[in-house]
């Protein structure tokens, strides 16, 4: 059942990624200032998505920690989780930058 729900989910979001991108394709030039604009775009919804995410899950594993009760084990658990998740977080914020900073040169007109 599990890996049944794992190839449903892959299948819908396949989806959406492909018609999303097959809309944009079709408002967008290819030209290279075009396929930049639509990497661009792409990139920014993923990490507004992304960020959405981090916050729901900084407050499940803040409840997570605050419910822990005495118990180490969760505890524990719980601080690693957060712990990699600020570190993903960073990771979607580098993305950000990177994909600005490129942006920025290639628009930029010699």
């Amino acid at each position: 059942m599990e890996v049944f729900r794992k190839i449903a989910l892959f299948i819908f979001i396949a989806t959406l990624v492909f018609s999303v991108a097959s809309v944009a394709l079709a408002q967008e030039d290819l030209s290279s200032e075009g396929v930049i604009n639509i990497v661009q775009n792409f990139a920014n919804w993923l990490i507004i998505i992304a960020e959405g995410i981090i916050v729901i899950f900084i407050a499940y594993y803040g409840i997570q920690i605050a419910t822990a009760g005495g118990n180490v084990d969760r505890l524990t658990e719980a601080k690693k989780s957060l712990v990699w998740l600020v570190v993903g977080g960073l990771v979607v914020f580098g993305a950000y930058i990177i994909i600005g900073t490129i942006s920025n040169i290639v628009y930029q007109k010699f």
